[in-house]
């Protein structure tokens, strides 16, 4: 990311750009938190996020750090290596696009399916048009994917890190790609992101709120007023139970 403000603006924004880069929901690198992020930026072992790939060029300076060690390094390594098997929707996310949430993400790598046909149409000439076939995928959503691909520097960043991946293609048993469903309460069996990830595997959009437009509510214990009001709009009502029989 390049800055234009003060040295120590850009760089508590280039830490926010690699917090989110490593958070769990986007490339889940276990073991590189914020401090040693910040270690690491202070130390030029990182100046942007393809350079977390690289660390093992500083081997030797990292086992000496003060807490570090060979057993930390090696894990620190194994977690980054772990990271490269990942899904297309995860690494979209992962890059803190401005209105590219998890569900934007997960339609644009739906829409795309594999690493091929994602690069080939990402330098083509037809890309908002693509885009604008993403049933949901909304204008600001598209035109902020647009803008950060139209920058050189980000594109071939973006294709650095893409090349090291090994991105499971996107699979097409997502037969329930208009539907929405929303979870209110406490699951038993699961937590709300595990039930979340589950719908979103099958192809449903995950809905923020109650309305005409919701397909299926899923409810749990002290589900309040979601409950009541998706009664009365006669929306699709499913307890924990029904929703696991639902998309096995």
């Amino acid at each position: 990311q390049r800055c234009s403000v003060g040295k120590n603006k850009c760089k508590y924004q280039n830490l926010e750009t690699f917090k989110h880069f490593v958070s769990k929901k986007a490339m889940n690198i276990d073991g590189l938190g914020e401090k040693l992020i910040e270690k690491f930026i202070n130390l030029n072992f990182i100046k942007k996020r393809v350079d977390i790939y690289k660390l093992e060029e500083y081997k030797n300076k990292i086992i000496v750090l003060e807490g570090f060690g060979e057993k930390s390094y090696l894990n620190l390594i194994r977690s980054i290596n772990k990271s490269k098997f990942t899904t297309l929707s995860r690494y979209l996310f992962s890059l803190g696009l401005r209105y590219l949430g998890e569900n934007n993400s997960e339609l644009i790598s739906l829409y795309f399916k594999n690493k091929t046909k994602f690069k080939n149409i990402i330098q083509s000439n037809i890309l908002r048009e693509q885009l604008e076939n993403i049933d949901g995928l909304g204008e600001k959503a598209i035109g902020s994917f647009i803008k950060y691909f139209s920058d050189k520097t980000n594109l071939e960043e973006f294709f650095e890190i893409l090349d090291l991946l090994e991105i499971e293609d996107t699979q097409d048993d997502k037969i329930n790609l208009n539907k929405s469903i929303l979870f209110t309460g406490t699951l038993q069996n699961m937590s709300r992101d595990r039930a979340k990830d589950l719908a979103k595997k099958k192809g449903y959009k995950i809905a923020s709120n109650v309305s005409k437009n919701l397909d299926i509510l899923v409810f749990g214990e002290k589900s309040g007023s979601k409950l009541k009001k998706a009664k009365d709009l006669k929306i699709n009502i499913l307890n924990e139970i029904e929703f696991l029989n639902l998309i096995n």
